[in-house]
């Protein structure tokens, strides 16, 4: 009885290290099937991250403070966030989350009012102002887009590197900047201010990536391109322009209470229109599934 019972656990420990051996072996090959697969596999989804300057253009550049839909912006900060999939070798579509950020040019916009006359002299005579300091400000756009693009081999169907043109249309939400600079001296103070906004309008999006594979499934890009609005409408933006009158009773004080005579003003309130435009460049990387 004894003699059978360790040969039926001899049989049943080979059994087992049998069992463990051949799972090894099927675990062993099934990795390596996997990688082979993945190595020669075709992904044709996409996610990409890139982030780089962005470069106002037109109006939006303009740095005439008193122009028509001028928005004096700085070039600043875009990035992007986008999924692609190809629906056939060469074809595919785009859906993209797109932000950008200038800022206003503080330095065109002091020196800009300190030339300005402001019609607070006796008579509707000009006065004006010097030693203005703007507080920063700065553009925001938000854009969800799609649309279409060709990935394109450079060197041919064994190449590392894609070029990628697109075309993406969509809309965009945007903030207006609000606006405040003061003028101080030993006799006079006065500053300027204006509310900010939010709008939404239409945009285009043309560009075009160059992709280096460092493997099937990880890629590393530039990309550029160019980034439009329709004009932006904010509605009931506030500007006022504020100033003492007859010099300062405590020298120092910059204050309109502060303000011998009755402090002047001038308010009003009305519709901006702005195009917010970009022409970016930035890097980004890519991920394939």
């Amino acid at each position: 009885m004894l003699l059978q019972r360790l040969f039926y656990f001899y049989r049943r420990g080979r059994t087992l290290l049998l069992i463990i051996f051949l799972m090894k072996k099927v675990s062993m090959l099934l990795v390596l099937m996997f990688s082979t697969a993945l190595s020669y596999a075709q992904f044709n989804n996409k996610i990409s991250v890139s982030f780089g300057p962005s470069f106002p253009v037109g109006k939006f550049a303009d740095t005439d403070l008193f122009g028509d839909g001028t928005g004096a912006a700085k070039a600043g900060f875009s990035g992007m966030i986008n999924f692609n999939r190809k629906v056939n070798e060469v074809f595919g579509y785009e859906i993209a989350a797109y932000g950008q950020m200038n800022y206003r040019d503080r330095k065109s916009i002091e020196e800009q009012l300190a030339a300005t006359g402001f019609p607070f002299g006796p008579g509707n005579l000009q006065r004006y102002y010097s030693s203005w300091k703007a507080e920063n400000s700065k553009w925001m756009a938000i854009a969800l887009m799609a649309g279409f693009f060709a990935d394109i081999p450079v060197t041919g169907e064994d190449s590392k590197f894609f070029f990628q043109p697109k075309v993406l249309a969509g809309v965009t939400y945007a903030g207006l900047p609000a606006l405040y600079a003061e003028s101080k001296s030993d006799t006079a103070y006065a500053f300027v201010k204006s509310t900010n906004g939010k709008g939404i309008a239409p945009v285009l999006m043309l560009g075009a990536e160059l992709n280096y594979y460092i493997s099937p499934s990880v890629s590393i890009f530039f990309r550029t391109d160019f980034f439009g609005s329709n004009h932006v409408r904010f509605k009931d933006v506030e500007l006022g322009i504020y100033a003492t009158d007859g010099g300062l009773v405590i020298p120092g004080l910059h204050t309109l209470q502060n303000s011998k005579e009755t402090p002047l003003g001038i308010e009003g309130r009305a519709d901006e229109k702005q195009t917010i435009t970009g022409l970016n460049t930035r890097i980004g990387i890519s991920f394939s599934f």
